[in-house]
């Protein structure tokens, strides 16, 4: 098997490393990751400066580079560049912190899987929830379990598989939904040496109450999330309404 492994926390990250070394049991590994930490990247790619790869030391036979662009790009070029032909598996992370709700439409470890299932590669993101000092072993302990049966019988096209595990022995795992998260967008205002104000994202979690089910109530309840997430954005409901306008007649 051979997997291809990117993240969005960077090549120095610990969660890549971990998960780099438990894999590499399972199969032939190759790593390519952003030579600094980008989290939040989503979809982004870089389109008018050129890529920087190197040769990164991550120890015991694993090839590894740096990459000077996003999560996306280290799929892309990981793929196009430094395997030889497409991988069996794409694995991304594991990010630090967690993947839940609609924090997935802003995180580069879940858009990297997800560039992988465009290329029809069985992808899969990961990330260990809670808080410094993450558990990676834990989370690198069951991609190494779930990726045999992930490249054995495949996906469905167009879907990969989201998976957060929760802080200390997780109680089992549950196949999940989508819920929903959701910070408050506020901003504090700095000011540098010269008194020139700027601005840091600081806004906390919004309360909300999540239904059995969804990933961020399994995480919550110490269960492993495992969530097929499959990116397909037609809303048929309302074109069916829409098409009733009289501008479509």
């Amino acid at each position: 098997m051979r997997i291809l492994l990117v993240n969005d926390d960077g090549i120095r990250a610990e969660g890549i490393q971990v998960l780099a070394l438990r894999l590499r049991e399972i199969g032939k590994v190759i790593v390519a990751a952003p030579d600094r930490p980008r989290s939040a990247a989503s979809r982004g790619i870089t389109l008018h400066k050129p890529l920087h790869i190197n040769n990164y030391n991550m120890g015991k036979s694993i090839d590894a580079y740096s990459v000077s662009g996003t999560p996306v790009d280290c799929v892309k070029i990981g793929i196009s560049v430094l395997t030889a032909g497409k991988p069996d598996l794409i694995v991304s992370g594991i990010n630090a912190g967690s993947n839940v709700g609609s924090e997935i439409l802003y995180s580069g470890t879940v858009s990297a899987a997800a560039e992988g299932m465009i290329h029809e590669i069985p992808s899969i993101a990961v990330s260990a929830c809670g808080s410094e000092p993450y558990d990676y072993e834990e989370a690198a302990s069951f991609i190494a379990r779930i990726a045999p049966q992930v490249t054995g019988s495949g996906l469905p096209r167009g879907t990969l598989l989201n998976v957060n595990v929760p802080p200390g022995t997780p109680r089992g795992a549950k196949l999940t939904t989508i819920g929903f998260k959701q910070f408050e967008s506020r901003y504090e205002e700095r000011h540098d040496p010269r008194g020139k104000p700027y601005y840091w994202l600081a806004g906390g979690l919004l309360p909300f109450e999540n239904p059995e089910g969804v990933d961020v109530q399994a995480v919550e309840t110490g269960y492993i999330s495992v969530t097929p997430v499959h990116f397909d954005l037609n809303d048929l409901a309302a074109k069916a309404k829409l098409e009733q306008w009289e501008i479509f007649q």
